[in-house]
């Protein structure tokens, strides 16, 4: 029986059943190993809930969450406020769902010097009504002018996929303004050369100027940086990849797959 995500991405347009197919694995049926962010050799950090030997779960709820390319483990001990895990997908509640680290990995800080590209597949449910910042991923200090931020935010009565980049003392926004990011998305968020960018499905904001000054104190999926979190994501995830800024044919490498199971 198909799963949710699956159910609603083939009522998709974006996500046709008929154009991705099913689930491959790793391996294409002629034997050659096809491509995976792994295959990208400037992925700095990749969260999935395609592996299942990287999660730790009490019951369907996520207690750990290992980092595909280098070992990083968002964790979250606190039953409570652990996300569920359903199939390749990992589900956050809205209500307080998020796991987290205190420290930031190899992820960059300061001016971000050499840019950051990071990459997700998810599913946006919070109702364009729920106006308050919904955090997809975040990295940082306490404080959003020192932050990155992956949100979702309402402009105009429809949800928007917004960019935040903290500059130290205010919080530089971008905001993808044509697309409604309600339900099932592949997109990427982009800081190179002191401007900033966020794409769904190919559809780009224009460029934003900025100069990061991010932290370096924690990480967390799910909600802001904050020493208290913040911003809790309602909706789901099977992705969230951090790499350097990619070429345009490496961008079509990720769309393709991460709109596979």
């Amino acid at each position: 029986m198909p799963s949710r995500w699956q159910r609603s991405r083939f009522r998709d347009s974006r996500f046709d059943g008929s154009r991705w197919g099913p689930r491959k694995g790793l391996w294409d049926s002629d034997g050659g190993r096809r491509w995976t962010p792994l295959s990208d050799p400037n992925v700095i950090h990749w969260w999935s809930g395609r592996y299942p030997a990287l999660i730790t779960t009490a019951g369907a709820q996520v207690s750990n969450l290992v980092d595909v390319k280098a070992g990083l483990a968002l964790a979250q001990a606190d039953s409570g406020a652990q996300p569920a895990n359903s199939g390749i997908e990992l589900i956050a509640d809205g209500v307080d769902d998020r796991v987290f680290r205190d420290d930031i990995g190899s992820l960059p800080t300061g001016a971000i010097t050499n840019g950051l590209e990071v990459w997700f597949r998810c599913r946006q449910d919070a109702l364009a009504a729920d106006t308050g910042a919904r955090i997809l991923f975040a990295y940082g200090t306490n404080g959003a002018t020192v932050q990155f931020r992956i949100v979702r935010a309402v402009g105009g009565g429809v949800n928007r996929l917004r960019l935040t980049i903290g500059d130290g003392s205010t919080t530089v926004t971008n905001t993808l303004d044509t697309v409604d990011f309600s339900g099932a998305h592949i997109g990427r968020v982009r800081y190179q050369g002191g401007q900033m960018w966020c794409e769904l499905g190919g559809a780009r904001s224009a460029q934003t100027a900025v100069t990061p000054n991010i932290g370096n104190q924690r990480i967390r999926m799910f909600a802001t940086a904050q020493t208290t979190a913040t911003g809790f994501w309602h909706g789901r995830a099977t992705d969230v990849i951090c790499t350097l800024p990619t070429s345009d044919a490496l961008a079509a490498q990720y769309y393709a797959f991460l709109a596979t199971n």
